[in-house]
C-alpha cells in the first residue's frame, strides 16, 4: 500500500513521526512518500533522514 504524507513546516514534529512510521516498516509492506511545504530554506536534517531511510523527499 502507499501512503502519502503532508507535512507543512515550522508546525513541530511531522517529519520525525513520519521517518518512525517508515523505519518501523521492517517487511516493507507499505510504500512511504512525504511532500514537506516549506516557507523557507528546506532543513538539513530531512534531507539527511531522507537518504538514510528507504523513503525519500518529494
Amino acid at each position: 500500500m502507499k501512503i502519502l504524507h503532508i507535512a507543512f513546516s515550522g508546525l513541530g514534529g511531522h517529519g520525525n513521526v513520519f521517518f518512525s512510521m517508515a523505519d518501523a516498516d521492517k517487511e516493507k509492506q507499505h510504500q512511504f512518500e512525504i511532500i514537506f511545504l516549506v516557507t523557507g530554506r528546506k532543513g538539513g536534517y530531512h534531507k539527511k533522514q531522507s537518504k538514510e531511510t528507504s523513503s525519500g523527499i518529494l
